[in-house]
């Protein structure tokens, strides 16, 4: 197998709402991991988080050569009526790929693009395991968390089911779900 040293790396950014991404996270796993530590523990299981793949914003791509020489033409009309008809009539695609150059070269300097936008979204449903979250018990039947008892203990479905069953078989374990 052969890597493409040259290959830009996909990043990945995360939202809870769909409108507002943070973060460029080099896996999914990692955007996940940045949305949880984000909130605080502020996302229950079962939650949703959105990721997608980071899509750089070049400057080039901010301007519209073409509205800088409109926007040109139409002032020199204001100021000198139709003698300035003919100003910047015959400006080539060379011509104006070079004014987006200096714009952009210009724009840079002034202020780098630090915002991005987002492609391929997909949901993931926040899971016990995200939340870095393990059945107390730890034992090797133990699953996925589930539930938690009335202190906040994670439980999975087997320990649940054996705390309710001592429950209901006298002893004073609280339990909630």
């Amino acid at each position: 197998m052969t890597t493409d040293t040259n290959a830009a790396s996909v990043q990945y950014s995360w939202s809870i709402d769909q409108e507002t991404f943070r973060d460029q996270c080099d896996s999914v796993a990692g955007a996940i991991a940045a949305a949880v530590d984000h909130h605080g523990g502020d996302l229950p299981v079962g939650s949703t988080v959105y990721i997608g793949d980071v899509v750089q914003v070049e400057t080039e791509a901010l301007i519209d050569a073409s509205s800088i020489v409109e926007a040109m033409q139409e002032r020199a009309y204001e100021d000198a009526g139709e003698a300035s008809e003919d100003y910047l009539a015959v400006v080539s695609a060379e011509q104006l790929k070079e004014l987006q150059h200096l714009v952009a070269d210009w724009a840079d300097r002034v202020e780098t693009v630090n915002f991005w936008r987002v492609g391929n979204i997909a949901s993931h449903v926040i899971t016990a395991e995200d939340l870095g979250e393990s059945c107390e018990a730890g034992q090797p039947e133990c699953g996925p968390v589930t539930n938690h008892d009335s202190e906040g203990v994670p439980l999975c479905a087997v320990c649940w089911d054996g705390l309710l069953a001592d429950s209901q078989d006298g002893d004073a374990a609280e339990v909630k779900s």
